[in-house]
């Protein structure tokens, strides 16, 4: 029983760690975000059909901050929030809808990214996203 009550016990824990990230990103605050995330933090981005310069793997903090800083470059996020997250130990999964525009075509955007995270002594130490790139390729290529 002592095991069950502390695995729900980090299980809040990560979940609070998740959900206050999700809030800082979502208010535009990337100190506020990355606050959250492990200076070794291991981060993958995998489209289904064609994610091109979104996809990849990012090893540590600078690299997910360049990463992050080269999507806001195409991006205006209006929202990005959790729909739901799933929350078993120190893993947790998220479906995040993500509304906005692009930047330079001004081309609408409305879809919804998986995220698989990975949270050990109070930080994000692995984020796994995956995406539908096809909508992110075409809003970059058409003008609204």
């Amino acid at each position: 029983n002592a095991r069950v009550f502390a695995n729900k016990e980090f299980a809040v824990t990560a979940r609070a760690i998740v959900e206050a990230m999700y809030d800082a990103y979502g208010k535009g605050d990337l100190e506020g975000t990355f606050v959250h995330f492990a200076k070794d933090v291991n981060h993958t981005a995998n489209a289904c059909h064609n994610g091109g310069r979104f996809c990849g793997a990012y090893d540590g903090l600078d690299a997910l901050r360049e990463r992050v800083t080269e999507i806001l470059t195409h991006w205006a996020f209006d929202s990005y929030v959790p729909q739901s997250l799933t929350v078993e130990g120190e893993k947790v999964a998220a479906l995040v809808r993500i509304t906005g525009h692009q930047r330079h075509t001004g081309a609408r955007l409305e879809t919804i990214v998986a995220h698989f995270m990975t949270v050990k002594d109070g930080k994000i130490t692995a984020l796994t996203e995956v995406f539908d790139g096809a909508p992110l390729e075409a809003a970059m290529a058409h003008a609204a």
